[in-house]
């Protein structure tokens, strides 16, 4: 076993693992409240896609009222003010 280095105590060593996991908890997030379901998935590649939504929600084959709730509530999710900011948010969350 490696011998403690100057500046560097043994007693240190069981502080630190605790104070990593806190770190790396705090910064994590609640997996089941965060990933976006199947059909949210879906309308973050089509809004990657396509320019309008008419468009998109044909090819998911829902209601334009349905597709553009959903963009709503995934830019809210997202923190997102306008599409391009929630698809550089979904990409940097690696929904998309």
């Amino acid at each position: 076993m490696p011998r403690a280095t100057s500046g560097e105590s043994g007693t240190d060593r069981p502080r630190l693992l605790p104070a990593l996991f806190e770190h790396q908890w705090s910064q994590s997030c609640r997996v089941e409240e965060e990933l976006p379901g199947e059909v949210e998935r879906q309308v973050l590649h089509a809004m990657a896609r396509v320019d309008k939504d008419e468009v998109g929600a044909r090819e998911l084959d829902m209601s334009l009222r349905t597709y553009r709730s959903h963009v709503s509530t995934l830019m809210r999710r997202l923190g997102a003010a306008n599409r391009f900011q929630a698809a550089l948010a979904a990409r940097a969350r690696k929904w998309i």
